[in-house]
């Protein structure tokens, strides 16, 4: 984390910037590369954090579902309370905190 003065470092924690990640059967996050990551599934998929595990950081994954419903398993880097289970067309957001190690699941809205 930043050393006490160095404000630089703490705007890498809450930049607004938006990701758009590839999608995929897996789906890769840099954390470092933004804070709202936003994509259409178009199949079920595995959302793996890659990279950017820094305490305090927060990140919003907004998941849009093609024609079908998708079903998205949060694996490495998260800990959530379990799979997304998409709506057709619909979109999904979930937001998380990094403890430094992993990020956790703070809230999740599903079917906007």
């Amino acid at each position: 984390m930043a050393t006490l003065g160095s404000i630089a470092a703490n705007v890498d924690v809450d930049r607004n910037i938006v990701g758009t990640p590839a999608a995929g059967a897996t789906v890769s996050i840099d954390a470092t590369l933004g804070n709202i990551f936003k994509w259409t599934s178009g199949e079920n998929e595995t959302v793996n954090i890659t990279a950017g595990q820094l305490a305090g950081r927060i990140i919003t994954l907004m998941i849009t579902n093609n024609a079908l419903a998708r079903t998205i398993t949060l694996g490495t880097g998260f800990v959530s309370l379990g799979v997304i289970v998409g709506t057709a067309l619909k979109t999904s957001m979930s937001v998380f905190q990094s403890d430094g190690t992993s990020f956790y699941e703070l809230s999740r809205t599903l079917g906007l």
